[in-house]
């Protein structure tokens, strides 16, 4: 608007006070309005809120001290010219010498009266040299500064020259076009302005249309991202030796060396003490790097290649495989069997298991529950220990003191304790016969062995008990492969359907799914405290109920251009899209209330409707197209996916980019046409 102005002729201050007093409506109705959208992203819950909640904190405050800049720093920076010449008288004031000025004065008030003339030479003397040196000082680096800034000024004058001659002919062509496109915007506006409800009608119905991708895109928590590196577990059979798990993944390590887009391999034979996933000398792991630029058919085609080595390996179990994340997330899809018997979960999670197998959209199927370490297992019958007067504690007192050992006492050698345990001879505790025929009453006149009251057999213990909500539960773990989250839930469920589960189990999906639904839930929660305080704002400032109305009119449209552009580039529905959608709330009205504020103004000057619009159209129209083609351009590189990582900041780069565009378009034509 400054600009505008001094382009008609008007003086610095006029031109910055008018200027601001005409866009400091619209610049504070946008400022809120877009804060309003940041400031729901605050209580998002799940990933959504982790990932941006810091980003919504400093969006907003970046926001407030740019409206603070926009309307109170940058009119008064441009209304500075009008006392340049003011500025040159007091600039060469700069380089008198005021230290010699003071002595000059004080010399001609002392020189008459000899005893403050003495007293002047040795106290006044050196003060005033010291501030002529102080002052001498000053003026050098004055000087040094102001060269340094003539050859500043001289470089940028000489570059904005240069550049001026260069780009002169692109800066005529955008100039000859920008006017162009008024004249036929202009012509377009004035006939829709003419047929308003055809424009209306056909604006609902390209709305109406947009919506069917919506329906037939993929849904997902967030986009896979591929940074180049992937990690393999197996396992091989329980009792396996560390030499023959090290011995095969060294096996499979050399063969995927020979490729070329692997660039290192490492292995790892037997369990670490801090990963409880990997535990024993039958567990292993793989890790993959690869050379970039780091695609999902490179990846896709090495881990194949990995898993059909070990495939090709009798015994060998694919546990996990694993890709760097940037959040610990769990497994896509997770089939929790719940209920009290640890028997009837194992039968049916493997039932459960071996249906999924058939699925071809999930791989890396994991069961959650395996076998543990052969133990000898002990089941007292209750009714023989009440008639021998026996209780189980002292059964499993005297077995452990037999087979493990007790320590009664101790004694002190040399200031050292000593425990002294007393157990069975090694050839009385060798065998389950030792156990079956151990006398659990050596007290008694008759001798009671444990096979009386006991049934001793071989058995597994279970490596883990998973508890959920304080049930125990066995959870099967999947990848999703060829489909999208949502698609592959619909296909689980539906297989599960087939199944006859015991009365006392019951199932359930979790995982990523169920992060999913919450992070969704949440954002749309968000999406509408974020469009109503927009509406709120704006009725505060406008003093209307119709006009914001009017202006959360041009929201919807903005879905045309998200829903067309994530399914013609084959994109899913994720928190990143929710994200850019919640933004889009608080972007995509600033065109409008820059549009009506302006049509508001030219109307209480008392111009009718229809000119009013129509003049603010024309006015606000290269406003509204820089402020858009600012923010496209900005989120153009990440649109196109330049550098790593991008998969995660493409759909949200995508959907503000078509979303604003579609949206702009509109508002150019349906915004005026509903006002009128």
């Amino acid at each position: 608007a400054i600009f505008r102005r001094r382009e008609r002729g008007e003086d610095l201050e006029t031109s910055a006070v008018q200027g601001t007093r005409e866009v400091g409506g619209a610049v504070l109705a946008s400022t809120l309005t877009t804060i309003s959208v940041f400031f729901p992203i605050v209580f998002v819950e799940g990933i959504g809120g982790r990932l941006f909640s810091e980003q919504a904190f400093t969006v907003s405050f970046s926001l407030l001290f740019s409206l603070l800049v926009a309307l109170g720093f940058i009119p008064p920076l441009a209304g500075l010219g009008k006392e340049r010449s003011e500025k040159r008288e007091k600039r060469g004031n700069l380089w008198k010498w005021r230290s010699l000025e003071r002595m000059k004065g004080e010399w001609n008030w002392v020189k008459s009266r000899p005893l403050l003339l003495i007293f002047w030479l040795v106290l006044g003397g050196a003060k005033n040299l010291l501030f002529l040196l102080l002052e001498t000082i000053g003026k050098l680096l004055l000087f040094v500064l102001w060269v340094l800034f003539l050859f500043l000024q001289l470089l940028f004058f000489s570059l904005a020259k240069a550049s001026q001659v260069v780009l002169y002919l692109p800066f005529s062509f955008f100039r000859w076009g920008l006017k162009a496109l008024e004249k036929v915007y202009l012509v377009l506006l004035h006939k829709v302005l003419d047929f308003s409800l055809v424009a209306v009608f056909l604006s609902l119905l390209l709305f109406g249309v947009s919506l069917w991708p919506f329906f037939h895109l993929a849904a997902q928590l967030l986009p896979d991202l591929h940074q180049g590196e992937v990690e393999q577990r197996i396992r091989l059979p329980s009792g396996t030796e560390l030499k023959e798990t090290d011995r095969i993944l060294t096996f499979v390590q050399e063969k995927l060396k020979k490729m070329e887009e692997v660039a290192l391999v490492a292995s790892r034979a037997g369990g670490a003490p801090d990963d409880w996933q990997s535990q024993g000398e039958e567990s292993g792991l793989l890790l993959l790097r690869f050379h970039p630029p780091f695609t999902a058919e490179k990846e896709r085609y090495v881990v194949e290649k990995m898993q059909r080595l070990f495939q090709e390996i009798p015994d060998v179990e694919l546990v996990e495989l694993k890709r760097p994340q940037l959040f610990s997330f769990q497994s896509p899809i997770e089939v929790e069997v719940i209920g009290p018997d640890l028997k009837v979960l194992e039968e049916t999670a493997r039932k459960i298991y071996d249906r999924l197998v058939e699925l071809p959209v999930l791989e890396n199927l994991r069961l959650g529950f395996r076998p543990g370490k052969a133990e000898v297992q002990v089941v007292l019958h209750q009714d023989k220990l009440l008639r021998l007067g026996l209780s189980p504690e002292e059964v499993a007192r005297r077995i452990q003191q037999a087979f493990q050992g007790d320590s009664p006492t101790f004694w002190r050698q040399q200031g050292e304790r000593r425990e002294i345990w007393i157990r069975f001879r090694e050839e009385d505790r060798r065998t389950l016969q030792d156990l079956k025929n151990l006398n659990i009453q050596p007290e008694g006149e008759v001798p009671i062995p444990l096979r009386a009251v006991a049934d001793i057999t071989y058995g597994q213990a279970p490596a883990e008990i998973y508890h959920v909500d304080h049930s125990r539960a066995i959870v099967i773990q999947a990848d999703v492969r060829g489909m999208d989250l949502e698609g592959a839930v619909r296909a689980v469920e539906d297989s599960l359907e087939a199944l006859s589960l015991p009365p006392s189990v019951a199932v359930n999906i979790s995982g990523q799914y169920k992060e999913m639904l919450r992070s969704r839930q949440s954002l749309i929660f968000a999406f509408l405290l974020a469009a109503f305080l927009v509406y709120v704002v704006m009725a505060s400032i406008f003093e209307s109920l119709a006009q914001p109305f009017l202006i959360m009119f041009s929201l919807p449209f903005a879905f045309i251009g998200i829903g067309w552009s994530l399914y013609f580039l084959g994109m899913t529905l994720n928190v990143m899209v929710f994200i850019g959608a919640i933004m889009l709330a608080g972007i995509v009205v600033n065109n409008s209330i820059v549009l009506l504020d302006k049509a508001n103004q030219i109307r209480r000057a008392g111009r009718k409707v229809r000119e009013s619009m129509i003049q603010a159209a024309s006015l606000r129209l290269r406003p509204i197209l820089m402020t858009t083609l600012t923010t496209v351009f900005g989120l153009l590189p990440l649109a196109l996916g330049y550098g790593e990582g991008v998969e995660l900041r493409r759909p949200l780069a995508i959907t503000v980019l078509s979303g604003l565009v579609t949206s702009t378009i509109l508002t150019l034509f349906l915004i005026p046409t509903l006002y009128v």
